[in-house]
């Protein structure tokens, strides 16, 4: 997401599916038990879209050769976004960490080379029921684009902390579930007899 390069493919499937994983099941339920834990709201207007993304892994990891998909996302999260934009994601956001009846968060792209510039559908001012699935317990985040990006545009990750407005850190780290690898019961081999 984030007109990377061609929308719908490469690092655009991999943000998406990187962003629906975050925001779904047990790495969903982890975010929340941040929030509870520490009083750390990542999606408050003291936290920045990409330093968020930089600190819960929410970019793409995968080679994609001379396409620098990684700093084009950085670059999209704090330069293409509008400050109208980044507040309704975080608000969506915020409030999916908040609301018991909200179970994750989906997210798609769409490219419409009317767009004057990135956007939610169907806009960035709607009431937040109206980013609900049909079962009201999912929001569902569509990024509206014009077109993918150059590869000139480009932009590391953020280094720096966020901080309050007395300059106060307020980044708390974040408890990951662990992974539950399978397990094998291996037979006891017995020896040949002989």
């Amino acid at each position: 997401m984030g007109s990377l390069f061609p929308v719908g493919g490469g690092p655009d499937n991999e943000i998406i599916g990187t962003l629906d994983k975050l925001f779904s099941g047990r790495n969903f339920k982890a975010l929340v038990n941040h929030r509870a834990a520490t009083g750390e709201d990542l999606f408050d207007k003291h936290h920045r879209l990409s330093r968020v993304a930089a600190r819960i892994g929410a970019y793409p990891t995968r080679d994609y050769g001379a396409d620098p998909a990684k700093k084009k996302w950085f670059y999209f999260l704090h330069k293409e976004l509008n400050k109208a934009t980044q507040d309704a994601i975080k608000r969506i956001l915020g409030d999916a960490l908040s609301n018991s009846r909200i179970k994750g968060v989906a997210f798609s792209v769409e490219e419409n080379s009317a767009a004057s510039r990135p956007h939610l559908f169907p806009s960035n001012d709607e009431p937040l029921a109206s980013y609900l699935d049909t079962t009201r317990s999912f929001y569902l985040v569509k990024m509206i684009v014009k077109a993918p990006l150059s590869d000139s545009n480009v932009d590391n990750p953020p280094g720096d902390t966020d901080n309050d407005d007395s300059g106060n850190d307020l980044e708390h780290p974040i408890t990951w579930p662990t992974f539950k690898g399978l397990r094998r019961k291996f037979a006891k081999r017995r020896k040949p007899r002989g």
